[in-house]
């Protein structure tokens, strides 16, 4: 696990600092796994770890959770012999678009890039029974729940990172005068 963070730094994908967060605490660290994806290299390299992780599960659909995962659920269904799909928020709930074909029965393994509260996860769950697909279990490249993100299924997530977040009124670097770092 040490590895993959040492790769995401070593792109830039992981930053330190201070930084805002939109609940009104600040946080250590940033990711931004955008820089990750636009290296096709690398995120072969990624999907091939999860593949590893995952091997023995043979689904029938890789199914990424958000934008942030259509890359890496494409080609980890690549890479898995399996048929691609997403699952993209629409109008307050999570959706697969009619395009793509599900047949009842199907299984699958859902992919994200980075956990934060497991709740996209969780809806993408639901999504999927509602539709009669089984579920293998789910991968991310990140775990940043800090062990909140709890699913009823098998998690593999490649890493884990806290964030080291803390209200602003207790922020230890607020608290020293550290400024907020500029993205």
């Amino acid at each position: 696990m040490n590895g993959m963070m040492d790769q995401l730094r070593e792109i830039g994908a992981v930053r330190e600092g201070h930084f805002p967060e939109a609940d009104g605490s600040c946080s250590r660290v940033r990711v931004s796994l955008p820089r990750l994806f636009q290296r096709p290299e690398q995120t072969q390299r990624i999907a091939a770890q999860m593949a590893e992780l995952l091997a023995g599960t043979s689904p029938d659909l890789v199914v990424g959770v958000g934008e942030g995962s259509i890359i890496l659920a494409y080609e980890l269904a690549r890479q898995m012999n399996a048929r691609c799909l997403h699952a993209l928020r629409h109008n307050g709930t999570m959706t697969v678009r009619r395009e793509f074909d599900v047949t009842p029965g199907e299984r699958a393994l859902i992919v994200e890039d980075v956990v934060l509260t497991g709740k996209s996860i969780r809806e993408t769950v639901e999504l999927l029974r509602a539709l009669n697909v089984g579920i293998l279990g789910i991968s991310a490249i990140l775990d940043m729940s800090e062990g909140r993100a709890h699913f009823r299924f098998p998690f593999y997530p490649l890493a884990g990172l806290s964030r080291g977040n803390a209200p602003r009124r207790i922020c230890p670097l607020c608290r020293a005068g550290v400024p907020l770092t500029q993205e």
